[in-house]
Formats: C-alpha cells, structure tokens, sequence
C-alpha cells in the first residue's frame, strides 16, 4: 500500500522514473495507491499536522486528511492482518 499527499512535491507520482512510481509499478499484486487530496508531506507527523489542536487524538478525530490516512492504514491491516474481505471490498473503492 502506497499513501502520499497530493502536494508532496517529493512524492510525485506524474513522472515515469520518480521513486514512488517505480516503486509501485514494480510491487506484486494486491497492492493499493492512496493519494490523499490536498495534503502533503507532513500529513504522516503530528507536528505540524496537529500543532494547533490540544491532542493527537483531537487532531485524528477532526483534520479531515488525517482521518484519510488512518482510514486506509486500518482498512489495509483489517485486510492483511485480519484476513477482512470487507476491507478489501472498501480499498478497492474510488473515495473522492
């Protein structure tokens, strides 16, 4: 599974030799690409992600990019870990 941030320059995923996109071409079925809209880069870190919130777990409750990446992240494991079809049935959706 392949999470990054529509905004992170670092992770652009339009170019042919970009890291991340060899990277997933390259990796074996099942695999799934999460492109999180409007974020970037520090979405993955609570600073400065959740800065201006009192708690990670106020920051994970209410930005909604936050609750993108830890949506997806359960979902993949639910799926891996706890052999979840249901999971699997919601990666495979178009989320806008």
């Amino acid at each position: 599974m392949y999470i990054f941030g529509e905004e992170d320059q670092s992770n652009s995923f339009s170019g042919q030799n970009t890291p991340r996109r060899i990277g997933y071409d390259n990796a074996n079925p099942p695999k799934f690409l999460s492109i999180v809209a409007g974020a970037n880069h520090f979405i993955f870190t609570d600073s400065p992600t959740c800065l201006t919130y009192k708690t990670i777990e106020n920051c994970q409750s209410s930005n909604e990019k936050v609750k993108v990446v830890l949506k997806y992240s359960l979902l993949f494991l639910n799926r891996y870990l706890k052999n979840d079809l249901g999971a699997e049935a919601e990666l495979k959706k178009k989320d806008p």
